[in-house]
């Protein structure tokens, strides 16, 4: 009985480990796109200030930006919390236990 108790209690344990990650890594990718679309957005004002690329493509609101920003996040932000969650979340189980049964990548995307 007292084997039973501590499994429940390792099982739960390992799942509000994982959520907690989950949600840390959401908030993560949060910030890191909006820091990233910042500094890119900024690269591009300067870039077309010295007349490298045409001035306004990225202007406010117009399509351009909405490609750039989002790319950003699906490029750069996304894949980079995903590695970081698969690299904290522990491996499924293998002894038919409890453990993630989906890919963290998967879990990941969902809870996001």
């Amino acid at each position: 009985m007292n084997y039973q108790n501590d499994r429940e209690s390792n099982e739960y344990r390992v799942a509000r480990r994982s959520f907690t990650v989950i949600g840390f890594a959401c908030a993560g990718v949060l910030a890191l796109n909006y820091g990233l679309n910042a500094a890119v957005i900024g690269i591009c004002g300067r870039l077309s200030g010295k007349g490298i690329i045409p001035e306004g493509l990225f202007a406010e609101g117009s399509l351009s930006r909405l490609l750039l920003v989002t790319l950003t996040g699906f490029g750069i932000a996304l894949p980079l919390a995903a590695f970081a969650v698969k690299k904290l979340l522990p491996a499924p189980a293998s002894d038919g236990g409890s453990g993630l049964t989906s890919a963290p990548y998967e879990l990941f995307c969902v809870v996001f």
